[in-house]
């Protein structure tokens, strides 16, 4: 009945919405509809606080966030103020991380209804609207909307569904049949049930005679059985106040029922239950229903011999499970060893059967008998079925898919993959944090060989080192199709470890959103139960992970092997983790979350899988950038990261072609433009330095049409043009545009743009002759925007001739055809250029005056950008006036605003702001603080133009400060800049750099002085080993740093 979904999935159009407590109206309902498809049943639960106590904890821990950036930045580390703000945010985002995971669960589960093709919903309740919220309205929700509902970010971020939201409501409600209401049904009690049902889903068609009955106070275990009959026979559920017990399901003795695979449930308490009944009737599966277990029990064996069993395991992956006896000949040593290591596998093979024996006491002898041979998915409170061992019934080779929570993401998920496998992912990701081997640091020995295998039915994307960080597998995983999520690291008990520092459920709960549906393979140790349910509530559709620590080579090898399997011949993981052949003690490590019959997609790769995994790169970059400029924050290095795989992923197509195609050559465009529009320009161009001369060349030798060719030729001019302008490459812009020349009145936008690049080169007047011609053009076209376009430039260009005059005119002019075309946004940026111009023109209060209305336009239009500039020209006016208190008040909300966008580079300029203020109030420390807090960031977003000056006036208010330690930061940074700064600002870095070293040396002890330049040496020549081309840059600095240590060494002999 399975394996080939018809319509819909092989899933009904309706879906059956209850509480838990109402499993026995949801069986009822669930036995009424056709049996010949699944009908999906979401349990709607309440939140686990209100929306109010929630919002309160979020404010706390936007405080906690926000003394902690306030607290002084030499002292942060190692202050008791520190390390509690950091132990109180801890604790703000776990108590946070409930309530984002039931917004998650909801969010999740409205995405995969819409995927399944679900129209109709039939609610046992009435719903109220906070119970069906799917999204945080404390949080950003923008990218986990498009993670969960699978949807394009651009849809999904304007469009927040509540759960079910698109589906029709039909309500069935307890009361007087008589009150019947539109869309609301009533029944009068739970008799009645059936036959109201029957005549709503079944158009009025009459019951059945023959039925399933089932006592009316019977608790879920008899639910489940009775829905598992009702959906076998075909016949409803009957609830009846008297009548006898149900016969147990065990032993009803069916032999016809299940031959190849058992479904088994131990915690039937709830109407979460039904899914064994249902998943049981979908897989043509024998039933099991078993009492609830005593997990107590198992968690205490286990966690008792947790330690011993890692070292056991530790010593397995030295020993085997048994090394043969030394021969007769042998002594001494290696009969120790010998009897040393079995002594060990004995205790070994102990251990393991206590974990056994608590198990198997948790299985009746019925269901022993009644699962036999039979591959199983266990519903469970927790228990690990793997460890069943009694006479004839040995499960340590059995096939064994553990639903541990959430089992209607589990099996709706699996439903969607099995109809669609293609809409899964066409990546996999590996995350190797290095933090591996005896001393950490070291990288996974598996990931070579993991990386292959998945790279037979996907492309393999590794972040290893200091990419393999929670920023990035936060972006990652919503960005990218994943099919397969590796993960080689360390673990404890609900944390994996990655660069920076623990994943802890929590943050999981909180921030992780998978866009599709990958199985995730977590080598690191402990990791089974708390970030398995974690991960599989984030959309995982399957979690591989560990019950006690295992060894990094036995991790290694169990990864390879396992991935290898799945990806060779397709297993299913829940059998591909078995018969592995590694020690015992590290193979039963392993157990899997997920139905028995899930697997990864293992289709052989198609000829263009090469050219679909470069498409689904470039789209994912896409959307990261565009959220990005719609947020008006970073993306950090994730689209580096991916633009270096696209680069990799076009060389390895391109050279596999006998020939270019069409196909390839649009990605290659589509790449270009992707590069030309952002900051990428800037940093990841000589990444792949073919892509412009090898697209120019595909275009020429491809068969197209020739207006279709000549389209593309335009496409590639724009796109290297634009690329050009924001590389700062004045003439190489112009040639890129002046070829063809264009004609004023029929290429505006290109004469637009060469003004744009004359205006970089510095030959202003030319730029303005190529504005007036743009601004005919735009004017013969009606293009009001391309005139909008041309204002804007043609007044920052007259402001920098100085006149002023001219400059003012085109501002208002700006402003007048801004507010004609209602584009609030682009006139409160012309009255930030008409409050310049005024400033420039002595006209203070009026600058003030259009600057205020400046920054309200740019609330009112939702421009965090606008808003940014609008503050940081209002605190230049301020402190042009010497209004300091101002001045702070206005530097102080730049800076929050900014912050609470992730605008970076806006908010160290803030932090400049305030600097700058501690230094005209005679606050040096201050000043000291703020520059250096301006400076991280500037270093860390990469802008190292702006990290040059930010540097140099460092060094000048710490020298002015005497404040040691930031002239250390100052030498230590500025070896760095040296090697990747401009040869414009090469100078001056290297200038601050000897100034900085030289008020150490007066500043400091002399022992002192020496230790920290012997530092610096060795911190320049490491820099200069790692870097041969910067080591002439870095000459000035070294001669500087010993000299000054000579220096020392004569003035104080005796150290």
């Amino acid at each position: 009945m399975l394996d080939a979904p018809d319509q819909h999935h092989g899933v009904s159009e309706t879906v059956v919405v209850c509480r838990p407590e109402q499993f026995r109206e949801a069986a009822v309902v669930l036995s009424c509809l056709p049996t010949d498809r699944f009908t999906p049943l979401i349990v709607v639960t309440s939140p686990p606080k209100s929306l109010e106590d929630h919002l309160r904890n979020v404010a706390d821990l936007h405080a906690a966030q926000e003394e902690l950036y306030e607290l002084d930045p030499w002292k942060q580390e190692h202050s008791a103020p520190f390390y509690a703000l950091r132990k109180r945010l801890g604790a703000a985002r776990a108590e946070i991380a409930g309530m984002r995971a039931w917004f998650k669960r909801n969010l999740m589960l409205n995405g995969t209804l819409h995927k399944l093709g679900c129209s109709r919903a039939v609610l046992l309740f009435e719903a109220v609207p906070e119970d069906l919220l799917t999204f945080d309205p404390a949080l950003d929700t923008g990218r986990e909307s498009a993670a969960g509902s699978g949807a394009g970010q651009d849809e999904q971020e304007d469009r927040i569904e509540p759960l079910l939201w698109g589906l029709e409501s039909v309500y069935l409600l307890p009361g007087q049949p008589d009150n019947d209401l539109g869309s609301r049904r009533y029944y009068r009690d739970l008799p009645s049930l059936p036959e109201a049902v029957w005549r709503l889903l079944r158009d009025q068609a009459p019951m059945p005679e023959q039925t399933v009955r089932v006592p009316c106070g019977a608790d879920a275990k008899a639910y489940v059985a009775g829905l598992f009959d009702a959906l076998r026979t075909g016949r409803p559920l009957s609830p009846a106040w008297q009548m006898r017990p149900l016969v147990d399901p065990l032993q009803d003795g069916d032999a016809t029922c299940g031959q190849d695979e058992a479904v088994l449930i131990d915690n039937a308490c709830d109407a979460l239950a039904l899914y064994a009944a249902s998943y049981a009737h979908l897989r043509a599966a024998r039933l099991v229903i078993t009492l609830c277990p005593d997990t107590d029990l198992v968690d205490q064996t286990i966690r008792r011999d947790k330690e011993v069993l890692s070292r056991a395991a530790a010593a397995a992956d030295k020993h085997g499970d048994g090394p043969e006896p030394p021969q007769a000949e042998e002594a001494g040593e290696t009969t120790r060893g010998w009897v040393s290591t079995n002594v060990s596998n004995l205790v070994n093979r102990q251990m393991l059967a206590r974990i056994e024996r608590a198990v198997t006491s948790q299985v009746p002898e019925e269901a022993l008998r009644a699962v036999g041979e039979r591959r199983l998915t266990a519903f469970t409170a927790g228990v690990p079925y793997t460890f069943v061992n009694a006479p004839g019934h040995d499960w340590s080779s059995k096939p064994i898919g553990h639903v541990i929570a959430d089992p209607d993401l589990i099996v709706l998920r699996e439903l969607v993959h099995l109809a669609d496998p293609a809409s899964g992912g066409a990546l996999t990701a590996v995350f190797d944090p290095h933090v591996l081997g005896p001393d950490g640091g070291q990288p996974a020995a598996e990931v070579p060989r993991v990386r292959d295998a998945a790279s037979r039915f996907t492309h393999t994307v590794v972040f290893s080192g200091e990419d393999a960080t929670l920023r990035i597998l936060m972006d990652a995983v919503v960005a990218l199709p994943l099919e397969f999520v590796f993960f080689a690291t360390h673990g404890e008990e609900g944390a994996i470890r990655l660069h920076e520092g623990w994943l802890q459920t929590h943050y999981i709960d909180n921030w992780v959103y998978f866009a599709c549906r990958p199985v995730v393979l977590n080598n690191s140790c402990r990791s089974l139960t708390g970030v398995g349910r974690s991960f599989v509530r984030a959309g995982a559709r399957g979690y591989i992970g560990t019950l006690w620590d295992v060894p990094d080579q036995g991790a290694a090898d169990f990864a390879r092997i396992v991935t290898q399997r799945v990806a060779s011949t397709g297993l299913p993981p829940a059998e591909a983790i078995l018969g592995t052949r590694l020690p015992h003690i590290t193979s039963r490590a392993y157990v899997y979350i997920g139905t028995v019959n899930g697997r990864v997609d293992n289709t052989t790769l198609p000829p263009d899988a090469a050219v679909q995994a470069y498409k689904a790169l470039l789209s994912a970059m896409a959307g990261l950038l565009q959220w990005a400029s719609r947020h008006g924050s970073s993306q950090g290095r994730l689209p580096d990261i991916l633009y270096g795989e696209t680069g990799r992923l076009r060389r390895t197509v391109r050279a596999s072609l006998a020939a270019p195609t069409a196909d390839l050559t649009d990605l290659m465009l589509d790449q270009l433009q992707l590069l030309s529009r952002s900051d990428l320009a800037l940093r990841c161009l000589e990444k792949d330095p073919g892509l412009i001369d090898e697209t120019l060349s595909d275009l020429h030798t491809i068969d197209l049409p020739d207006l279709d060719r000549q389209h593309r030729l335009e496409r590639h001019r724009d796109a290297v043009a634009t690329l050009r302008e924001r590389r700062s490459e004045t003439q190489a812009t112009l040639d890129a545009y002046q070829q063809p020349r264009p004609q004023a009145a029929s290429d505006a936008p290109a004469l637009l743009r060469i003004a744009q690049a004359l205006t970089h080169q510095g030959s202003w007047d030319l730029a303005l002759d190529n504005i007036r011609q743009a601004l005919v053009g735009f004017t013969s076209a009606g293009n009001e925007s391309g005139r909008l376009a041309c204002l804007g430039l043609q007044c920052q260009i007259l402001r920098r001739l100085r006149r002023f005059e001219e400059a003012l005119d085109a501002a208002s002019a700006g402003t007048e055809l801004a507010d004609r075309l209602a584009d609030v946004a682009e006139k409160a940026s012309f009255l930030v250029d008409v409050s310049q111009i005024r400033l420039e023109l002595g006209d203070l209060d009026k600058a003030l005056e259009v600057a205020e209305q400046a920054l309200v336009l740019s609330r009112s239009a939702s421009t965090p950008r606008g808003t940014l500039a609008a503050l940081g020209h209002l605190v230049g006016l301020h402190l042009h006036r010497g209004d300091m208190t101002q001045a702070h008040v206005m530097a102080q909300q730049g800076l929050r605003d900014a912050a609470d966008l992730g605008e970076r580079s806006s908010a160290a300029a803030f932090k400049l702001d305030l600097a700058r203020i501690c230094e005209l109030t005679g606050d040096w420390q201050g000043a000291v603080e703020w520059t250096n807090k301006a400076l991280i960031d500037f270093h860390e977003l990469r802008n190292w133009e702006k990290a040059a000056a930010a540097l140099a006036r460092l060094v000048l208010v710490a020298s002015r400060a005497g404040h040691a330690d930031a002239l250390l930061v100052c030498c230590a940074l500025s070896v760095g800049l040296c090697t990747r700064v401009g040869s414009n600002l090469l100078q001056g870095t290297v200038e601050a750099a000897i100034v900085a070293m030289a008020r150490v040396v007066e500043l400091l002890p002399p022992a002192t002085a020496r230790q920290a330049l012997t530092e610096v040496i060795i911190l320049i020549t490491r820099t200069g080993e790692k870097e041969p081309q910067a080591r002439r840059a870095l000459g000035l600095p070294l001669n500087t740093a010993l000299t000054l240590l000579n220096r020392i060494d004569r003035e104080n002999p005796q150290g």
